[in-house]
């Protein structure tokens, strides 16, 4: 019982605190409050929740130099947005915080087990689901496939020249006519890598 109300004032705590950087800061913050005037983007702090970010560059010019030809292009990807696993240093503590809170609750029916900025936790139930693709993870792979086919897979294949929108075979030879080999994609049978390899390929 003391780490389940020392968890409640831990949230407590972070919860005031937060409220108050929150007023103190709201007028200098991005206009969808998720990134304030210290620089600090909240969105990149969201663990496995965290939208796709591009990594700063290594000084490396972009695009193909003058003279040069696209022939081929490798990519290592990995899963997008996923709903948290039940590691330790992933989702258990939320787990495990959702079944005191549960077993609190009935142990002290009748009672609010919180007040305050923490009153939701009265009716809150834990839904989040468990090592799963997450929607915004389905589209952010989507959205990624679809930018490596405008950066590498338009010059990569000349489209163009057909007419066609999006790769098939009819694309797959060289410029001299020739067979190229067929593009390959691997991937585990894990659920979540799976389906980010699915989505990727929508495009």
């Amino acid at each position: 019982m003391k780490g389940f109300i020392g968890a409640i004032a831990t949230l407590v705590a972070v919860a005031n605190v937060a409220t108050a950087t929150a007023t103190s800061s709201a007028s200098a913050s991005a206009p969808t409050g998720t990134e304030y005037a210290s620089g600090f983007d909240m969105t990149k702090s969201w663990a496995n929740l965290s939208p796709y970010k591009d990594a700063k560059s290594f000084g490396l010019p972009k695009g193909v130099p003058q003279g040069c030809e696209l022939s081929q292009v490798h990519v290592l990807h990995r899963h997008a947005e996923r709903y948290p696993t039940d590691y330790p240093l992933d989702g258990a503590g939320m787990q495990d915080f959702a079944s005191k809170l549960t077993n609190y609750s009935k142990a002290h029916q009748g009672k609010d087990v919180a007040s305050g900025p923490l009153k939701f936790l009265n009716d809150w139930e834990y839904v989040i689901g468990s090592d799963i693709l997450m929607e915004t993870g389905a589209a952010t792979e989507a959205t990624s496939g679809a930018h490596f086919w405008i950066k590498y897979g338009r010059p990569l294949y000349r489209p163009d020249r057909d007419n066609v929108a999006a790769w098939n075979e009819s694309l797959n030879v060289w410029p001299n006519g020739t067979s190229r080999p067929k593009p390959v994609f691997r991937t585990t049978s894990q659920g979540r890598i799976l389906e980010s390899a699915r989505w990727w390929l929508s495009k």
